[in-house]
């Protein structure tokens, strides 16, 4: 498996569908043209490449739906390679929120996917320390505050896999590790704080977690959503290439709430714990759907504090 690494023996929709399968796990069978994932994925991926493009949806869509669909996506031939989110998509999010009855939104992770190449490298300008170091204990202590306490001990202890973090002084600045993996192939996450932005701190980390992961044989992906310029700048700076996009449509349940995967809790130094962003996230842009119980009024809320 060691050539895949490049691409050389996949085209970019055949890789599209390796990273589908790491992310959600492998299709479940076909409806109506399309693949059937899993209840863990979107209720609708468009996998869209160079050499074409492939449409999964989500086990929970009903098989009416999913042949409408199906029907749609035929006739409307989506452009491969599109930067934004197809004209498409709104048109398939609006049959999807009328069939299943809840909201249906374009989830924030949609956008770019890129190969991690065999030869990747970049100079660093801070001391990495990797998971596989047996120096990493002293980083304990060091959580950047966008972990909570019990995350940052599994991640020390490479529960979470791999690791590769940029230290300036006792400060943690950046972070590559490894939020998906499987036999076939992996996924880079970083993040950097924001004070040492746009200095190639994620780029020498995700460089050498490449590495890092280089014995293991897996495919090494890295993707971003299509409105995170500072991450697709990380990708641009390690020359990775891009093999297409992922757009995806997720139901909001109202019942049981939802939060963007860019979003962490965690140590606040305000008082108590709080959620942190982990990546940029643009004004307007919905983070957290609260469910699972009813809104109140202040009067109600009042009655209830009263009562004891």
């Amino acid at each position: 498996m060691t050539h895949l690494h490049e691409g050389g023996e996949l085209g970019d929709l055949e890789l599209l569908q390796i990273e589908m399968d790491l992310l959600w796990g492998p299709q479940t069978g076909t409806e109506a043209g399309l693949e059937v994932g899993t209840d863990a994925g979107p209720d609708l991926v468009l996998a869209s490449a160079p050499d074409g493009v492939r449409a999964r949806i989500g086990r929970r869509v009903p098989p009416h739906v999913a042949r409408a669909l199906g029907a749609h996506i035929e006739a409307d031939s989506p452009r491969p390679l599109a930067s934004e989110p197809p004209s498409e998509l709104e048109r398939w999010r609006l049959l999807l929120e009328d069939a299943l009855g809840t909201a249906v939104r374009l989830a924030p992770g949609s956008g770019p996917s890129y190969l991690i190449h065999a030869r990747v490298s970049f100079p660093a300008t801070a001391e990495l320390v990797r998971s596989d170091d047996p120096g990493h204990e002293a980083l304990r202590h060091a959580n950047p505050g966008n972990w909570g306490a019990d995350e940052w001990q599994q991640l020390l202890n490479a529960d979470l896999g791999p690791w590769v973090m940029a230290r300036h002084g006792e400060q943690v600045i950046s972070i590559c590790h490894t939020p998906q993996s499987n036999s076939v192939a992996a996924e880079a996450g970083t993040w950097t704080h924001p004070d040492f932005r746009g200095q190639g701190h994620a780029a020498a980390a995700t460089a050498a977690w490449a590495a890092l992961m280089r014995p293991t044989g897996r495919v090494l992906f890295y993707s971003t959503s299509w409105t995170n310029r500072s991450s697709q700048g990380v990708a641009a700076r390690l020359g990775l290439r891009r093999i297409g996009y992922l757009w995806q449509l997720r139901s909001v349940s109202t019942a049981t709430g939802w939060t963007d995967h860019r979003v962490r809790a965690g140590a606040s130094t305000i008082e108590g714990s709080g959620l942190h962003a982990a990546e940029p996230i643009r004004a307007g842009e919905t983070v957290f759907v609260w469910g699972g119980g009813s809104i109140i009024s202040d009067a109600e809320l009042r009655a209830v504090a009263a009562s004891g």
